[in-house]
C-alpha cells in the first residue's frame, strides 16, 4: 500500500472510532487509533476501568491518550500501557 492509501485508510479509522472514543471521555488524536484500539478491549472487559473513564467524561473531564500520567486545566493524560489498576487508581474512581 502506497504512503497516499494508507493515510487515507488510517484516516477513516480515525473518522469511525471518534464516537466510540467520546462516549469514555477520550478525546482520540489521529496517531492515537492505535493504542485506542488496545485499550477499548480493555475498557470493555473491565467493568471498573470502563466507569473510571465514564466519571471522568461525566465530570467534564477530557481523557488524553499518552505514555504518562498528568492532569492540566479540563483534561488528564493517562499512560494507556499502564495497568488497568493504576489507571483506575489514577483517575480516581
Amino acid at each position: 500500500m502506497g504512503a497516499i492509501a494508507e493515510a487515507k485508510a488510517k484516516e477513516e479509522q480515525w473518522q469511525s472510532l471518534k464516537g466510540d472514543a467520546e462516549q469514555y471521555g477520550i478525546s482520540l488524536w489521529p496517531g492515537d487509533v492505535d493504542t485506542y484500539v488496545s485499550l477499548r478491549t480493555r475498557l470493555r472487559s473491565n467493568d471498573r476501568l470502563d466507569a473510571s473513564f465514564k466519571a471522568a467524561k461525566k465530570a467534564g473531564i477530557r481523557i488524553l491518550l499518552g505514555t504518562s500520567f498528568f492532569t492540566s486545566a479540563g483534561n488528564v493524560a493517562i499512560d494507556a500501557g499502564a495497568s488497568d489498576e493504576k489507571i483506575i487508581e489514577f483517575l480516581g474512581e
